[in-house]
């Protein structure tokens, strides 16, 4: 479906000698995970009681559902001009992390980002990879239904935070009353992103396109992201570097982007 050079800026392309890194043993689990989500049989073969699959159909009838009780996505882009020329905040919720280790696996969701939600942020990420974050997608949906319920259209947008690289993952997040989803350059195919990107907007969600690099932030734009985040940490090795958001804002301001909002225009990106 894809050509060898839409990946060409994924870390180790062309290498027979590359050891995958952290993100890619993560990105390799998901991509099992989902194609086994898809299917209707288990790992070993075994047939398994078709009531547990979930299949396209049923959340497309899942989503039918979600909006006749409640509001539509929210646009994050307009969420985040909304606060402007304040500073838009978005907050995040996981009980582990790969670097970290189990981080407090009691905590609730609910509660723990309804403090969030009160405190006035724009945004609140909801890490719904179970794994390596102990993440669900029931805790995306009850920390939607909580915000709603206590704030109304003009609660937080809620954002699905994990490794999606099918159609499918998407699907469950709009299931699930997610307002956008993250979608990481580092782990997507050039064709892919673009098909992601329509996807997710069809569904009435404008996603969060994660760049690290100069070469993943032409690719954001060439692939017509309209709300990037640029991340200071190296996802292959957890380095840190806190100059990587003023280069990359560097690189914008070279290619004549507006992205910042100001009186006469509203930005290419944001």
């Amino acid at each position: 479906e894809y050509s060898d050079d839409d990946f060409s800026h994924i870390l180790g392309y062309d290498d027979e000698n590359h050891k995958i890194s952290r993100l890619q043993e993560i990105t390799k689990y998901r991509i099992a995970d989902v194609e086994l989500a898809k299917k209707p049989i288990d790992a070993l073969g075994c047939r398994i009681d078709k009531s547990f699959y979930i299949s396209k159909d049923d959340l497309y009838e899942d989503i039918r559902e979600f909006d006749s009780k409640y509001s539509k996505p929210l646009n994050i882009s307009d969420k985040i001009l909304s606060s402007y020329p304040l500073m838009s905040i978005a907050a995040e919720f996981k009980k582990a992390s790969p670097s970290k280790g189990d981080i407090n696996l009691s905590l609730d969701p609910v509660k723990q980002c309804m403090e969030y939600a009160d405190a006035g942020v724009s945004i609140i990420s909801v890490l719904t990879e179970f794994k390596y974050f102990k993440g669900t997608l029931k805790d995306l949906k009850n920390v939607r239904l909580a915000t709603e319920k206590a704030y109304g259209t003009n609660r937080p947008a809620i954002l699905r935070k994990d490794f999606i690289i099918d159609r499918y993952q998407i699907l469950e997040a709009r299931a699930n009353g997610a307002d956008t989803i993250l979608l990481i350059v580092a782990i997507l195919g050039v064709k892919q992103l673009t098909d992601l990107i329509t996807f997710s907007r069809s569904l009435g969600m404008e996603p969060l396109v994660e760049v690290h690099t100069d070469e993943e932030l032409d690719i954001a734009i060439r692939c017509n992201s309209k709300v990037i985040g640029i991340n200071n940490r190296n996802l292959h090795n957890f380095q840190l570097d806190l100059q990587v958001t003023n280069r990359l804002v560097s690189r914008l301001d070279s290619k004549n982007i507006i992205y910042k909002p100001n009186d006469k225009n509203k930005p290419d990106i944001l």
